[in-house]
């Protein structure tokens, strides 16, 4: 049978490549949700954010204020 060591050894090593994975998945995910959110902003000229967020506030192009 094998040792209880070797399998300690292999569930710590599954386990770490799952959590490295996991991260660099979801960092990922982050990094094209926040690209998107820039570019709509930029095409839509606002800054307001999803599911009823706070408005960012915005400097204004024109010199009359």
């Amino acid at each position: 049978m094998i040792d209880d060591k070797f399998i300690g050894m292999t569930l710590a090593i599954l386990a770490s490549c799952a959590i490295g994975s996991s991260y660099v998945i979801t960092k990922t995910g982050l990094t094209q949700a926040a690209e998107h959110l820039a570019l709509m902003a930029m095409v839509t000229n606002t800054c307001e954010v999803p599911f009823g967020g706070v408005e960012c506030l915005h400097v204004s192009k024109h010199t009359g204020w």
